[in-house]
This record gives C-alpha cells, sequence and structure tokens, in this order.
C-alpha cells in the first residue's frame, strides 16, 4: 500500500532538500524518475529510475552548492524532448542554470545560461513548472526581499533555448516583494499563479493572498473573472484573494492546485480571529472566493524575522484528484513531528479530515511531490528525509540522514485504513 525506495544519504543540517518551494524535487520523464538532492558533501546527486524498480540508480555529479542556506535548493525541471534542467544555489545571487546535453542523461549536465537569454543579477526561488501537455516554464525571483519582482520564461524545445515572457510578470518596485507559490495547471489549459506581498525582509510583513491565471501559455493574464491583468502586475492591480494584513502570521509560499474543472485550490496558514495559527484552505468555485480554517491543527508561534525559520508546523502540499477530491500532507509538532494527510471531498469541502500517513519522525520536513507522476496517474511520490533547521539561516551540527522516496495511492490508502487508523476532525 505504501512503497518506500531508497536513494542514499543527504544533507540533514537545513531544510535544503526538503523545503516547500522545491516542488521538482522529483520529476518523472518518459517512464522515468528523476530524484535531486544535496549529498554530506553538498554536491548535487541525481537519482534515476524507471518506475516500478525498488532501487535508484545513483549519479554523483561534480556541482556543489551552498546547502547552508536552505535558499539554495536544487531545481529541477525535464521538457518534452527529454531535456533535464538544474537551477541551484541561488538566494540573491545571478541566475546560475544547467542542462542535460542528452535527453535524460544526467552525467550530461553542462552550464546552459546563454540558452536563458536573460540578465539575471539577484535571483532567488528557481522554479520550472510543466503544464497539462508538459511544455516547460521557469520562474524566478529577481530582486531582494521587500523589493523584488517576479520574471516568466517558456522552453521551446524546437530551438532548444528559453523565451521569456515577461520580465516581469509580477512587480513589487521599490517597496515590496511577491513571494509566488508553486503554480498550479488545469487540463483545461489554464496556469494559476498565487503569491503574497512583502514589506520588508521581515516575514511577519507578508500580507495579501493574491491569484492571477493565464489560459495562452503565460502570454496573457486574467483575474478568475475575466478583467485583464496587464503585466507587470503590482501590487495595486492585482486580484485579492484573501486581505490577510501584515501582522497575521501569513506564511508565504505553498502550492496551487487545480481540479479537474479548472478550479484554484491554495493553501497556507495563518492567524485565525482567535490568533491561533491555522490551514486554510482557499479555493475559488467560478462564482467566489471561499475558505475553510482547518481545526486540527492550531498553533501558538510567531512569524518574525529575515531568513528560513523553525517552525512546529510545515507549509501544507495540496493535490486534486480526478474525482474531484483534495488531499494536503504536512507536519505538525502534535503528530510528534510526523507526516500527516488530510482530505475534503465536493462539492463544498468543509468536512476535511487527517490522519498519520508515516510514523517516521522527520523534524523540520516539508512536502515535495512530484507533480508529473501525480498528473498521469493520481498516485503521490512524496520525497521524506529527517531534516533540521535553525531560524535566520541558520544550521545545525546533524549527521547525513536517509532520503526516500515513498510511493502510495492515497484513495486506495484511505479506503484501506478506515478501519484500522482514527479519523480527526479538522473542520
Amino acid at each position: 500500500m505504501i512503497r518506500r525506495i531508497k536513494a542514499g544519504l543527504g544533507w540533514s543540517r537545513t531544510q535544503t532538500n526538503t523545503i516547500i518551494f522545491r516542488q521538482q524535487a522529483l520529476v518523472t520523464c518518459r517512464n522515468k524518475q528523476y530524484l535531486a538532492y544535496y549529498d554530506r558533501n553538498q554536491k548535487v546527486v541525481i537519482g534515476v529510475r524507471k518506475h516500478g524498480e525498488s532501487a535508484f540508480h545513483i549519479v554523483r555529479t561534480n556541482l556543489e552548492g551552498d546547502a547552508g542556506d536552505a535558499h539554495k535548493t536544487i531545481c529541477m525541471g525535464a521538457s518534452p524532448d527529454g531535456m533535464l534542467h538544474l537551477a541551484f544555489g541561488l538566494h540573491d545571487q545571478p541566475l546560475l542554470y544547467y542542462r542535460t546535453l542528452k535527453p535524460g542523461d544526467p552525467a550530461s549536465f553542462a552550464p546552459s545560461m546563454p540558452l536563458m537569454k536573460v540578465r539575471s543579477s539577484s535571483a532567488t526561488y528557481p522554479t520550472f513548472s510543466n503544464n497539462q501537455d508538459n511544455q516547460l516554464f521557469f520562474l524566478w525571483r529577481e530582486g531582494t526581499s521587500g523589493a523584488g519582482d517576479i520574471c516568466l520564461s517558456r522552453y521551446d524545445e524546437k530551438t532548444e533555448t528559453w523565451r521569456l515572457l515577461h520580465s516581469p510578470l509580477i512587480s513589487g518596485g521599490h517597496d515590496y516583494s511577491p513571494y509566488f507559490w508553486y503554480p498550479g495547471h488545469g487540463i483545461d489549459g489554464s496556469f494559476h499563479l498565487a503569491w503574497c506581498w512583502r514589506r520588508t525582509p521581515d516575514a511577519g510583513t507578508n500580507s495579501m493572498i493574491c491569484h492571477a491565471v493565464s489560459r495562452d501559455g503565460g502570454k496573457n493574464w486574467f483575474t478568475v473573472s475575466g478583467r485583464r491583468l496587464a503585466p507587470p502586475i503590482t501590487r495595486t492591480g492585482c486580484e485579492v484573494a484573501d486581505a490577510v494584513p501584515e501582522g497575521e502570521n501569513l506564511m508565504n509560499q505553498g502550492p496551487v492546485a487545480v481540479d479537474p474543472f479548472g478550479n484554484p485550490h491554495i493553501m497556507y496558514y495563518r492567524n485565525d480571529p482567535d490568533r491561533f495559527i491555522r490551514y486554510v484552505h482557499l479555493w475559488n468555485d467560478a462564482v467566489a472566493w471561499r475558505s475553510t480554517l482547518l481545526n486540527y491543527v492550531k498553533a501558538d508561534f510567531t512569524l518574525a524575522g529575515r531568513g528560513t525559520l523553525e517552525t512546529p508546523i510545515s507549509r501544507p502540499n495540496l493535490v486534486a484528484a480526478r474525482d474531484m477530491t483534495l488531499y494536503a500532507l504536512f507536519r505538525d509538532s502534535r503528530g510528534g513531528g510526523r507526516i500527516r494527510i488530510a482530505r475534503a471531498t465536493p462539492p463544498d469541502y468543509l468536512d476535511w479530515q487527517a490522519r498519520t500517513l508515516l510514523p517516521d519522525r522527520v523534524g523540520q520536513w516539508e512536502p515535495c511531490v512530484d507533480l508529473a507522476l501525480w498528473n498521469k496517474n493520481n498516485i503521490i511520490s512524496l520525497l521524506v528525509q529527517l531534516v533540521s533547521q535553525g531560524s535566520h539561516e541558520t544550521s545545525t551540527f546533524t549527521d547525513p540522514t536517509p532520503i526516500t522516496v515513498v510511493d502510495f495511492d492515497p484513495k486506495q490508502w484511505w479506503s484501506r485504513t478506515s478501519n484500522q487508523a482514527i479519523d480527526e476532525d479538522i473542520h
């Protein structure tokens, strides 16, 4: 029911290998799954396996990053031509991009920055993202926390180069920086982005969940009601989905899931009216934005200061199944620092229930899912590692820990554990 595939030992002194905004830690392309992580020496390691195989073939590259900064994670992508793409080691630095010389061959990674056709002096959060037609996009922040922009490019496999679509797509000017959630892509071709705004490098100044959608491959952008948003999209002209003010412990970044009807679903955490931190499910049903506070996790802490923070709960991940069921993955201290899964069903998604997925204690882990595999057959493939994280970009002195990939069918798992696990109401 739950299948574990071991890889190797990975860097564990920070969240770098498991942080939420590196959603493409696992990538499926042409019936193979690729895994990227930093080893104990901060070298980039790529694991490869055919689906169904019980082990990864490990390729140790000569590429090296600074895993002591959790922002400098490895982002991996795959384009329809089978080429693999890497961007890594970035926190307000010139963009660093590699591509394989041969399709599907991680031993052939080579510096490929000229293919990007952009000038970047201060890049963070590199993100590869495939739509349902497998077209590959690349987003990143240019600028700094409190004064940054989001840029968007699309890969052309015919010319094997990147086309810059918007620089910037979303602009904070000199007063704010947009922090974007991992993009969501619908089977209808829709491309959904969500983000919050940060006024200073202090996480306590996060505010406002916003949303935009493109229906032509990232060229033109609109609100869900159809009002055009001319890039660069700014704080005064964007669609606000949740008008969270500053000082409400709103955590930046997470997932956008898109259901089969093309409706966007966003998850994050923020204060409730009693100032406890709770997860929020925010979604649009083509009529209005609707939200539900999940009661299971009620944490009491404060988001404040610069850099990556040690937190008692993770940012959640979210996927939407073909039958419209939503599954959320997260880690929380109430569960002993274990991995939890929550489920809600249509039409209103009000009845959220949670169970413990694995007994493993995972420290400061956050969930990273192979979205290509999920889109293909609704199997969750999850990177699991016990990791630590000190606040304000500090690292801990911990030994390397095993990296494992966990595969399971959430619908089958939920059904088969119904008589063995206690449902916990989190609505």
